[in-house]
């Protein structure tokens, strides 16, 4: 599991992300990321119903893949906020499938050069 410090949350920190970050794509996984203020990396894994009804297919994922964040990246990431959603492909994935989709998405990150600023989240209307 992640520490609690490198994990988002609640529904407002979370939200942002899944509206306003910047997809990469992958067979396994879909990765969102979005800059942040807080000083270190965060991260999500978000299981859904649709990739397993069985809720110990769907827990296994998640903490194969926090697992993976935990041990591979957490320390070289810089201050993003990250929501990893697991696709149907998941299901039969090994850690080390779960490590090179990361590691290419990563890289695809560092390569586009992240984002210039981080986005502004749009005033609510009254």
């Amino acid at each position: 599991m992640l520490p609690g410090k490198f994990r988002l949350h609640r529904r407002e920190e979370i939200v942002p992300v899944l509206r306003y970050g910047r997809p990469f794509p992958s067979p396994l996984i879909m990765v969102r990321i979005r800059l942040n203020r807080i000083g270190n990396p965060r991260a999500a894994v978000i299981v859904a119903n649709a990739v397993s009804k069985k809720a110990v297919v769907r827990n296994r994922i998640r903490r194969r893949i926090q697992e993976v964040i935990r041990k591979e990246f957490l320390s070289t990431l810089p201050n993003i906020d990250i929501i990893i959603s697991a696709k149907s492909g998941a299901v039969n994935a090994s850690s080390n499938e779960f490590q090179k989709a990361l590691e290419g998405i990563f890289h695809a990150y560092r390569r586009l050069g992240g984002y210039h600023g981080i986005p502004k989240t749009p005033v609510p209307r009254p």
